[in-house]
């Protein structure tokens, strides 16, 4: 990291039924000055391509999904 900050940081967000991501929010443990980790994780989790739907019964359905994100 630029700033010498390194962590892991989870962050909890939904993949929509037309595999859009959306609702992303740091979830966990907070990192001890890791605000820009934080903010670098939601940009990049926001920039995701978008991501196969979940189904359900057959029916495609929103999905929470949990990702941890190492930075070194």
């Amino acid at each position: 990291m630029a700033n010498g900050i390194s962590g892991t940081v989870d962050a909890k967000f939904v993949v929509n039924t037309d595999g859009s991501i959306s609702d992303v929010t740091i979830v966990g443990n907070r990192i001890p000055h890791g605000e820009d980790l934080e903010n670098e994780c939601i940009r990049l989790i926001k920039s995701f391509p978008k991501w196969k739907p979940g189904k359900k019964r057959g029916k495609v359905v929103k999905v929470y999904y949990t990702q941890r994100i190492t930075f070194s």
